[in-house]
């Protein structure tokens, strides 16, 4: 019984961390905001900055989050018979999943802000 229930974790393991490890390559792949080519900060106008730096910060919290929830779905499936792990994990991803809208509405309101000052 007990090989059976590793088995199945294994296989929940991989069918759980496939598709967020490829959502995260599609994720990081994806232009977020247009950056002009030549380099992190092309210009020391106000507007290539503020684009590059959003740019660069979006993507790094991206990679954290998707660190975060892949940490989360580990201690939730093998946390074992400890109460706890599973508590932390599901705590873990909920805020990440929090986190991650949080980024998404500041990054809407810095881009709207550009919009507007331009």
């Amino acid at each position: 019984m007990e090989i059976w229930k590793t088995k199945i974790k294994n296989f929940l393991s991989v069918v759980l961390v496939v598709p967020v490890l490829l959502f995260a390559k599609a994720v990081c792949a994806a232009p977020i905001i247009d950056v002009p080519t030549g380099g992190v900060l092309p210009d020391l106008e106000p507007e290539g900055v503020f684009n590059a730096l959003i740019s660069k910060g979006l993507l790094i919290l991206g990679g954290v989050a998707t660190i975060m929830i892949i940490y989360g779905g580990y201690l939730i499936l093998f946390g074992g018979e400890n109460k706890d792990n599973y508590e932390k994990g599901k705590k873990v991803v909920m805020y990440t999943v929090i986190g991650i809208i949080v980024i998404a509405l500041a990054a809407t309101v810095v881009r709207f802000a550009l919009e507007v000052i331009q």
